[in-house]
């Protein structure tokens, strides 16, 4: 089978291969159907210093082994070992948030199970992955800690005080949206839909503002993600929510001067995973 390389996207930062030492920086990686993102992170400096990201090849994800190879094997800082420490976050598995005294019920043994703890609201996601895409990443990184994506999301939302009030987070990734819902200062809502226009994105928006007595007019709806200001979902959601904006990221978590020109909503979730500056 003939699969085209995935495309690079960017690579900013002030890091270049064989001039730093690996050893003083953890190594993030976010793993989605259409895009692979990564941040090098210095642990002493405590700041990101360099990103990277690849799109996927059309009509391929990331879920094809072939794409996950190219990436890992061909990219020169991935090619580093001895990194402090490697973190693998993924959304390219289904996922559960259960209240930490449900019991669990067991799942399929046939793939990869995995539960990431969410202290700050006393819950925990639980999620699986095909056994055949651990053992590759596992081939380059055998020492990477894995959580779900949405474990970034939530702890970036979290720490951004997000919950301190009524309101919306709807967070794009690869042609699917998770929408967090806060009313009274508790999570009410989370859940992942597909959408292929705005209009998906719009129904399923109007139905949460039905369900928790939401205002269109004014309860804070931020977005994060695959978005900007300049898209066409933007210029639609606008018409029908007025209090539409991007999230902003936690000003303690510092960031090499190329990435935080990035928009604010970009890697939102990757960037949720490095730890705050106290």
């Amino acid at each position: 089978m003939t699969v085209l390389p995935p495309i690079q996207t960017r690579a900013l930062g002030a890091l270049t291969p064989g001039l730093f030492n690996p050893e003083e920086y953890d190594l993030f990686i976010e793993i989605n159907p259409t895009t692979c993102c990564y941040l090098l992170f210095n642990h002493k400096e405590q700041k990101a210093d360099y990103l990277g990201e690849y799109q996927a090849t059309e009509p391929y994800e990331f879920s094809n082994l072939i794409l996950l190879n190219q990436v890992f094997a061909k990219d020169k800082m991935l090619q580093l070992s001895k990194f402090n420490q490697i973190v693998i976050s993924s959304s390219l598995s289904q996922y559960d948030i259960l209240p930490n005294e449900v019991e669990l019920v067991p799942l399929l043994q046939q793939k990869w199970n995995k539960t990431d703890p969410i202290a700050a609201i006393g819950a925990h996601v639980r999620y699986q992955q095909e056994t055949q895409i651990i053992a590759t990443i596992q081939a380059y990184f055998p020492t990477a800690d894995y959580k779900h994506r949405i474990t970034g999301l939530m702890q970036h939302a979290l720490l951004n005080n997000l919950k301190a009030a009524d309101q919306v987070v709807l967070d794009f990734c690869s042609k699917s949206i998770t929408i967090l819902a806060f009313k009274n200062n508790e999570l009410q809502l989370l859940n992942s839909y597909s959408y292929s226009g705005a209009e998906d994105i719009i129904y399923y928006l109007q139905l949460v503002f039905v369900q928790l007595q939401f205002d269109q007019l004014k309860t804070p709806v931020w977005l994060s993600g695959e978005i900007s200001r300049q898209s066409l979902i933007w210029n639609e959601l606008i018409k029908y929510f007025d209090a539409i904006q991007l999230v902003h990221r936690n000003s303690a978590i510092k960031l090499n001067s190329a990435i935080a020109e990035l928009p604010s909503s970009f890697y939102f979730s990757l960037i949720g995973l490095l730890p705050c500056a106290s």
